[in-house]
């Protein structure tokens, strides 16, 4: 396991192996972003925190999305920019993101 994070302080929704789907505005809500917007917004994050910028799950797959996680029911209180989509619970939708394992 990852020598930081250890067993007490992983959260439940995150899989021991593999990867899991997880519903948005359960455990989190999710910020999508594309690339190449994704990575910058990603840089800007980890310089101006430390490197302690929460989570971020990157696909490897596909459209080549970010997902900036967000503590559950934050996200829809703000204004985001064009092109840029706020996972969370809603009014008869759903959607899922794919959480990865810490360790492989």
């Amino acid at each position: 396991m990852n020598e930081r994070i250890d067993a007490p302080w992983i959260p439940r929704w995150i899989p021991d192996a593999g990867h899991a789907l997880r519903l948005a505005g359960v455990h989190f809500d999710a910020v999508r972003m594309r690339e190449p917007l994704a990575e910058r917004v990603a840089s800007e994050l980890l310089r101006c925190t430390d490197f302690d910028a929460g989570p971020i799950v990157r696909e490897s797959t596909g459209d080549r999305n970010m997902y900036f996680l967000l503590p559950p029911q934050t996200g829809g209180g703000y204004a985001w920019p064009p092109g840029v989509r706020v996972l969370t619970r809603s009014h008869g939708g759903m959607a899922y993101v794919g959480v990865p394992a810490l360790t492989t």
